[in-house]
């Protein structure tokens, strides 16, 4: 049975579905509780409205939805509304934080006795990031600039206190700059960019690297103001650096700002940006990228749901197996395209009856690379099993037989993940159909491994050079355009793969 909470309220439940569809179900957990104040009969207290843990980066999320009252023009009603629904939610967020090196009394549920699913990073390598979405200034956010979209500007030269003092001169209503610079920095997302963030940048690795980078354009001192989160956005995703990333650069492209440069974002960038050709034939080539969300999804619900096994047939635990899922899931969308477009093309040159591997992900660096190999292993007379769990069994054998075959191969490799399946197409609509999911990562490459590897090829015949084709394929964000950035950085990809026989 699944712990998780599904949210208490509509707009936490609302939370909730984004972030399952944006960093998927085995890291994210709303309505995590502490045990602080619970007695024998009580219940605990909540920590924040929802929690992500995926790696070293710890997501927390509070979420209030406070009414506007009052004048739009007040600076008082302003700064009351702000006290409420976003000061004392990063407040919170300050002290949920406190919370993560205490992970033993962190639960999910109000009675304190479902602990948390997965493992709190230590101090050291922990990444916080603390987001506050405060609902409920939309409409009073358009009436007073007569238009827009509803959402706060943004203003860093705004700090701490002059937020809810209006008779601060930088204060301004419906505009959040750096709630508290001597502290660590909070994200502020309302009733319009919640979605859109979470939409646009829908996986742990794009969603963070634009926290990460946001958070140092603010408090830079080179950005004077953006007219809203989604504005910033749009300038973001316009953009890349040297190194080929979304990236906060000049106009110009260059990664560094010259002292005495400032960027204003006004008003419309994010509809010039995602109404441009190159960004609608993006979000189509995503398209396919979902499936291999979907497999993660279905990996994932198998231990969520106590229904994943092991090589052994026994129950499979969420710590022994999270982290092949999670390194799944810290690929970025665009490397997940190009994963699921290399998955596919499997499919359609594999043969239904015979065996077929294609290896993904072989280029240059390989140290800091996961390589995945992706198995189709036939149900027949030919796979010698004599019945289907018996069958399973061999298929996943053989699928840690490639993984160790590609790490003999390629020792540079630090990882290889098998994923292994029925050929599609012999899969009828009553099945039987079923995915098994393997990994090789050894903390050092040994002699005895190697020649367990060597073992291993020989006994399935696999991994023969002679046999092992090898193509470069080049993937481009987006595709079969050129989009803003220095001459030579685009979002050029040239993915590995390798089909072994």
């Amino acid at each position: 049975m699944n712990p998780k909470s599904i949210g208490t309220t509509p707009s936490e439940r609302f939370l909730a579905r984004l972030c399952d569809s944006t960093f998927l179900s085995l890291w994210s957990y709303p309505n995590v509780y502490r045990d602080q104040g619970k007695t024998g009969t009580g219940d605990g207290k909540e920590m924040c409205d929802l929690l992500v843990v995926c790696g070293d980066d710890v997501l927390l999320f509070s979420d209030k939805s406070v009414a506007f009252k009052g004048d739009v023009a007040s600076p008082t009603s302003w700064a009351r509304w702000c006290k409420r629904a976003v000061i004392r939610s990063a407040d919170q967020l300050h002290g949920a934080a406190r919370w993560l090196d205490s992970p033993d009394r962190l639960f999910l549920d109000r009675s304190c006795t479902q602990p948390l699913l997965l493992s709190i990073p230590p101090p050291a390598a922990r990444q916080v990031h603390r987001i506050v979405v405060a609902r409920g200034s939309g409409q009073a956010c358009r009436a007073f600039f007569g238009s827009g979209s509803g959402s706060l500007v943004i203003l860093p030269a705004i700090s701490g206190t002059q937020h809810i003092d209006p008779h601060q001169s930088l204060s301004h209503p419906f505009a959040i700059g750096d709630i508290d610079p001597a502290r660590e920095f909070v994200h502020v997302l309302d009733d319009t960019t919640l979605e859109l963030l979470l939409s646009e940048l829908d996986t742990i690795s794009d969603f963070v690297r634009y926290l990460v980078d946001k958070e140092a354009f603010v408090r830079s001192g080179n950005l004077i103001s953006a007219a809203g989160e989604e504005e910033l956005l749009g300038y973001y995703l316009g953009h890349m650096n040297s190194s080929g990333n979304h990236a906060f650069t000049t106009p110009d492209g260059r990664d560094v700002w010259r002292a005495g440069e400032y960027a204003s974002i006004s008003e419309g960038i994010w509809q010039q940006t995602s109404s441009r050709p190159e960004f609608l034939r993006k979000k189509e080539a995503d398209r396919i990228s979902y499936q291999w969300d979907q497999m993660i999804e279905r990996f994932a619900g198998h231990l969520l749901g106590g229904t994943a096994r092991t090589a052994a047939r026994e129950p499979a635990s969420i710590t022994q197996h999270e982290r092949a899922l999670r390194l799944m899931a810290l690929e970025t969308r665009f490397e997940r395209r190009a994963i699921a477009e290399q998955i596919l093309e499997a499919i359609r040159l594999g043969s239904p009856d015979q065996n077929y591997a294609r290896i993904i992900g072989l280029r240059e660096p390989l140290e800091a690379r996961t390589v995945y190999v992706f198995l189709q292993v036939p149900f027949n007379e030919a796979s010698g099993a004599p019945d289907y769990e018996e069958y399973r069994d061999r298929r996943a054998t053989l699928a840690y037989a490639y993984c160790m075959g590609i790490k003999a191969r390629f020792p540079a490799i630090p990882r290889t993940i098998g994923i292994a399946v029925e050929p599609p197409a012999t899969v009828g609509p009553a099945g039987p159909f079923s995915e098994d999911l393997v990994m090789v990562e050894p903390p050092k490459w040994t002699a005895e491994l190697q020649e367990e590897a060597d073992e291993l090829c020989a006994m399935f015949g696999i991994m023969d050079p002679e046999k092992l084709t090898t193509d470069r394929i080049r993937q481009r964000e987006y595709p079969e355009a050129d989009f803003p950035g220095p001459p030579g950085s685009g979002s050029d990809d040239d993915e590995g793969d390798a089909d072994a026989g």
